[in-house]
């Protein structure tokens, strides 16, 4: 796919909330991306990309309107920043598929945050080694989906690694993805938490991530803007960009 290397122009979905007014801010600052569009609820789409040239779309809207918005964009022939969670698999596969017939670099980023990748990464080291495995997630109270984006995809990719009989039963939890428990807790003075917990006869191991500040999420933002439009099929998870 050939990739124009000049400035790529952006249209940022859901730029009233926190992370859509620091995404603009960010992308603005930037010599080689321009935002070419910042849509709030209501805003259309299709007539943005009639008014400007997009070359990514970035969305940071919630669960109500992310799988429209994605549709959308893909079917107008733009690539996408999916950073909206709420997504069920059946919509992930569907996007998969689009994405695939158009020939069209699309993410879906559970979290944009470097250090949760790596955190991603390590709890996949461990997951034939414990026995017992579980998740507690902890967000902002605004935050409308439970489970988070990271945990369900932190259990689908701990689970890939898991030998079979590590496959116990989950203990009594809130959630259950993939096998693996999920505690989610919603309250103030937070912005994101997940602790990946692995237990055997006599040890346990404890990976923690902790978000202070939305600026986490923007370096792993950017790259994503500047490396989607290089793929031909959507792909999920920052990992694929690191």
């Amino acid at each position: 796919m050939r990739v124009d290397r000049g400035c790529i122009k952006v249209l940022v979905l859901g730029a009233e909330g926190r992370m859509g007014r620091l995404a603009v801010k960010e992308i603005s600052s930037l010599p080689d991306m321009q935002v070419v569009g910042a849509l709030v609820r209501g805003d259309s789409l299709s007539i943005a990309s009639r008014e400007a040239k997009i070359d990514v779309v970035v969305d940071l809207t919630g669960p109500d309107s992310v799988f429209g918005n994605a549709h959308e964009a893909m079917e107008l022939g733009l690539s996408c920043v999916i950073g909206a969670s709420g997504l069920t698999d059946e919509q992930c596969v569907q996007l998969q598929n689009l994405a695939a017939k158009k020939q069209l670099g699309a993410c879906i980023i559970p979290n944009f945050s470097i250090a949760a990748v790596m955190m991603i990464k390590m709890a996949k080291l461990c997951a034939d080694k414990f026995a017992d495995v579980s998740i507690i997630e902890r967000h902002h109270r605004a935050k409308k989906d439970a489970p988070s984006a990271t945990a369900k995809h932190t259990a689908a990719m701990v689970a890939k690694y898991r030998k079979p009989h590590l496959l116990v039963t989950p203990s009594i939890s809130c959630y259950e993805e993939s096998g693996i428990s999920i505690h989610s807790i919603r309250s103030d003075g937070v912005v994101a938490e997940q602790e990946v917990l692995f237990g055997q006869s006599g040890e346990s191991l404890s990976l923690t991530h902790v978000t202070h500040d939305r600026q986490a999420f923007m370096p792993g933002l950017l790259l994503c803007c500047q490396k989607v439009r290089a793929l031909n099929r959507l792909v999920i998870g920052l990992e694929h960009f690191l």
